[in-house]
C-alpha cells in the first residue's frame, strides 16, 4: 500500500502507476477483510478476497460519482492507508481471542 499511495501522492504520471493503482485496487482491499473473518489460507480466501475488493471499488465508485467530491487520488490514499490499518487489526483480536 506504501508505494501506490506514494506513486499518487507524488503525481507519478507513467503507466508504472497506472498498473500498480489497477493490480492494488483489484487484490488488495478485499484481503485484510477476510483476515478479519478468520478465514484460514485458500483458494476461497483468494477468490473472496478479490471479489470483496471489486465490491469496494464499485462502491467508492458510485460515492464518487453521486457526490460533488471527484477526488480519485485522495480515494486510493485513503484506500491504502485503511488497508495498511485494517491489516494490523485482526493480529491483534486474534491474539485476545486466543488468550481469553
Amino acid at each position: 500500500p506504501t508505494v501506490v499511495a506514494t506513486l499518487v501522492a507524488l503525481d507519478v504520471g507513467s503507466p508504472v502507476r497506472q498498473a500498480a493503482v489497477f493490480g492494488f485496487m483489484v487484490t488488495v482491499p478485499g484481503a485484510p477483510v477476510m483476515r478479519l473473518l478468520g478465514f484460514p489460507p485458500s483458494v476461497f480466501q483468494v477468490t473472496a478476497a478479490l471479489a470483496i475488493s471489486l465490491v469496494i471499488d464499485m462502491l467508492l465508485g458510485v460515492v464518487l460519482l453521486q457526490t460533488p467530491l471527484w477526488q480519485p487520488r485522495a480515494v486510493v490514499v485513503a484506500v491504502a492507508v485503511a488497508t495498511a490499518l485494517l491489516a494490523l487489526i485482526p493480529r491483534r483480536i486474534r491474539d485476545e481471542g486466543a488468550q481469553q
